[in-house]
């Protein structure tokens, strides 16, 4: 993590649903990172499900450390018993959970980072230089694969985030271009 973008955050996760005919439920879950005005970097891990009653749950990562390898898993309708499924895995923790909350039907599906608090104590995006998706997939087929979007992240004209070509099986990378 380059700490020279202050008070700035960056958020890299997971989902399915959301879009078309599931009425809007996405399951969720992944890491954010955090600098602040020092300099001072901070790391947590997350899940989210979003619809009438948004649910999140977080947890710090204290012993987290940049360029730690992350595994996360969503998994909706898991074993078809009605619950929905989430792994966070890094090198310094391990976290999975088990809710009964509204179900997607994975037919969508997002791998994606953001500023996840673009408003808020951290305005800024963090510089997280470059980030590598691999095995990003839906239902076991990479997202290369099945019909797919590429979205930069763009503020006021200027690229923040740039997406790499998607190779093998849902294999690419975030370039970090700009904090706001």
């Amino acid at each position: 993590m380059n700490t020279t973008t202050r008070n700035a955050s960056a958020s890299e996760w997971v989902g399915l649903g959301g879009a078309g005919s599931e009425l809007g439920y996405l399951v969720q879950d992944g890491t954010d990172e955090f600098v602040d005005g020092a300099g001072h970097v901070s790391y947590t891990g997350w899940i989210e499900d979003t619809y009438t009653k948004d649910y999140y749950e977080t947890w710090n990562l204290p012993i987290a450390r940049c360029n730690d390898h992350v595994y996360a898993e969503v998994d909706s309708n898991f074993d078809s018993d009605g619950y929905d499924y989430y792994i966070v895995d890094t090198s310094t923790y391990d976290f999975s959970h088990t809710e009964y909350w509204p179900l997607s039907n994975g037919s969508t599906g997002e791998c994606l980072v953001e500023n996840p608090n673009d408003k808020g104590q951290y305005p800024n995006f963090a510089n997280f230089n470059a980030i590598a998706f691999t095995g990003c997939d839906i239902n076991s087929t990479g997202i290369n694969d099945l019909p797919h979007n590429y979205y930069n992240m763009w503020s006021n004209g200027h690229e923040m985030a740039a997406t790499g070509s998607i190779s093998g099986n849902g294999n690419y990378s975030i370039k970090w271009d700009a904090p706001n």
